[in-house]
């Protein structure tokens, strides 16, 4: 939220001991698909289409350090250090900020996207 307004909706999550990473096979973002059947990703998807902003999955606490975040706008995914996604945030909507332009270019449907 800023200025009363939404901005983004942002799914955040963390590695845990069954899930030491935020990528791949047994990764956090594949846990969202496996354990909900994907619901988790289309609940956001569908309040940030509904709202009007885009829609993201972030994952904290991988071994590398990096926050990783997943677009749910057109499927990519990219890491930052912490730095990057506070600037990231703090830039939210202002359209100056690559990360989020890169995030959100070329928006698929969600069957696409996932």
């Amino acid at each position: 939220m800023r200025d009363g307004q939404a901005v983004a909706v942002i799914e955040s999550s963390e590695c845990t001991p069954s899930y030491l990473r935020c990528n791949g096979a047994n990764g956090v973002f594949n846990r969202f698909l496996r354990e909900t059947g994907g619901f988790q990703l289309d609940v956001a998807w569908w309040v940030g289409k509904w709202l009007g902003v885009p829609a993201f999955v972030i994952c904290v606490c991988d071994p590398d350090g990096r926050v990783h975040v997943l677009s749910l706008a057109n499927g990519r995914e990219t890491n930052a250090t912490q730095q990057e996604y506070v600037k990231f945030i703090d830039d939210l909507s202002g359209g100056t900020n690559a990360l989020e332009e890169t995030l959100t270019a070329n928006s698929s449907p969600l069957e696409d996207v996932l």
